[in-house]
């Protein structure tokens, strides 16, 4: 998770688990699931806007008791994210299904997310809100994936992975606005092993598939 805050920039780290299957040598269906833990604070714009220890926002110049200014917090905010991807293998949409180490993956995903935010203060790291209420339902989320594969050996694949996702949650760091939605992207970078079964009695895996032979 990537945070770009005007005090700075969070980078924040995940781990998950990805299960799919490829139904052609150039499409297949995967479903991953990951925990994260990431770090953000005020925007440029945000930051003499006032946090209450419920979590909520005031914009107004009225003195008030008992807030801090946005850019003295950070949140510190735990998510999961379950996605369901669409894999199409880039490469075999052009030229000969050869045999090949390398491959790159496009896949649109579509997610559900679910935040648990927490907002503390820069000076000390104590906790700030103390008496949110703010809900954090599960939501709904859109992105995909970009995918760099090494073919290791018959069973293992290499991979580095980037994403975005798409996010519509007004609470998901920890702070209500007069907004009924806040929009943001969460960008991910990852590297991976993928294990490959079920090929056995293959020459190879379908994703990099042989090319066609010709009766003659």
């Amino acid at each position: 998770m990537v945070s770009f805050s005007a005090d700075k920039t969070y980078i924040g780290g995940q781990g998950g688990l990805q299960l799919g299957y490829q139904f052609t040598p150039m499409f297949g269906l995967s479903l991953t699931a990951d925990m994260g833990q990431g770090k953000g604070s005020a925007k440029e714009w945000e930051k003499e806007f006032k946090i209450y220890p419920s979590g909520e926002s005031y914009y107004g110049t009225t003195p008030e008791v008992g807030f801090a200014r946005y850019n003295d917090l950070y949140a510190k905010v735990k998510y999961f994210t379950v996605g369901f991807h669409g894999d199409l293998n880039v490469n075999n949409f052009f030229g000969k299904k050869e045999l090949r180490r390398w491959t790159v993956l496009l896949s649109p995903t579509v997610y559900l997310q679910k935040f648990s935010p927490k907002l503390h203060k820069k000076e000390d790291g104590k906790r700030f809100d103390t008496s949110s209420t703010l809900d954090n339902d599960v939501n709904l989320g859109l992105g995909g994936d970009l995918a760099l594969r090494y073919r290791a050996g018959k069973h293992i694949d290499l991979q580095l992975k980037s994403g975005v996702i798409w996010i519509a949650n007004n609470n998901f760091d920890g702070v209500a606005t007069c907004c009924t939605s806040k929009y943001n992207w969460l960008a991910n970078l990852s590297v991976g092993v993928v294990w490959k079964i079920g090929n056995n009695k293959k020459r190879e895996n379908l994703m990099y598939a042989t090319a066609r032979s010709v009766a003659r």
